[in-house]
């Protein structure tokens, strides 16, 4: 069984590192931004909905509580985020069948723990404290950037996440190398992540880069609107220095997975399903 998070957070930061978190343990995620879009998802989805989390206004007590009625807690298993440490806010979390209240900030592992009891195990990324289980070596990133200071030219290190197809791998292999200029060189590849470096490349031709991937992709029939996804960290234009460099590309190896793993634009609706959900319950 999937694991899906219904996720109702206001706060840029709270929510990174709460979608961090969530991308870790194996969920996919389902985001509102409005209390419509709320009920939307929900009733839309509430069959497959395994946890839904909630950011606490405490300028808007009463309207928090209010969001959180609309969800069944008797059988979706609820966490609520809060800033203030409440007894009031608490008390009444309990009253409502809330399953845990969480203070922020809280750190990637403290929240991790607290997840643990509502999560299906078999779905979760293999990672400690954030840190992927990564086979790239960057080797050929430090002779690149090396080369790249003597020559005074930029060097572009394109992320690519996809769907894990292994038995297309030398396919996918094989179209990207068609698409590549000589100078271009893949460093590493494996049934989730491509790294490849670009010389000559600067930061304001990712677009160029990125249409390359894809055609790439669609070349062999695999959809480069859907199943994958695109990134890019540049010398100099990001960092002029190797180890400041090698630490973004693995922060945006994570950041891939995390938007990769998301489940579908948080625009989108499936009328179909909320017209089936709509005769289900009147």
């Amino acid at each position: 069984m999937d694991n899906v998070a219904l996720v109702y957070v206001n706060s840029s930061t709270v929510k990174r590192e709460l979608f961090d978190v969530l991308v870790a343990k194996g969920y996919k995620i389902l985001e509102a931004s409005d209390e419509n879009e709320l009920k939307t998802k929900y009733f839309a989805s509430q069959d497959e909905i395994t946890l839904y989390i909630q950011e606490f206004q405490e300028t808007d007590k009463e309207g928090s509580f209010e969001l959180l009625k609309i969800i069944d807690r008797q059988v979706l298993n609820t966490v609520l985020l809060i800033h203030d440490l409440d007894i009031k806010v608490i008390e009444e979390a309990s009253v409502l069948n809330v399953k845990d209240v969480v203070k922020i900030p809280f750190t990637f592992n403290t929240l991790s723990r607290r997840l643990e009891p509502f999560t299906n195990s078999e779905n979760a990324i293999n990672t400690s404290d954030k840190e992927l289980d990564l086979a790239f070596d960057f080797s050929v990133l430090e002779d690149e950037i090396s080369r790249a200071k003597r020559g005074n030219y930029p060097v572009m290190t394109v992320i690519i996440t996809y769907d894990q197809r292994a038995d297309m791998q030398q396919s996918i292999f094989d179209s990207i190398k068609q698409q590549l200029r000589t100078t271009d060189t893949i460093e590493s590849f494996d049934s989730e992540n491509i790294l490849l470096h670009c010389p000559f490349t600067p930061k304001v031709s990712f677009a160029i880069v990125e249409n390359k991937i894809k055609k790439a992709f669609d070349t062999i029939n695999i959809n480069s609107n859907k199943d994958i996804y695109v990134s890019a960290v540049t010398f100099p234009d990001d960092a002029d220095d190797f180890e400041t460099i090698k630490n973004k590309i693995k922060d945006q190896l994570f950041e891939n997975r995390l938007f990769y793993k998301m489940d579908n634009p948080k625009n989108t609706i499936d009328l179909q399903a909320i017209r089936s959900r709509l005769r289900r319950n009147f």
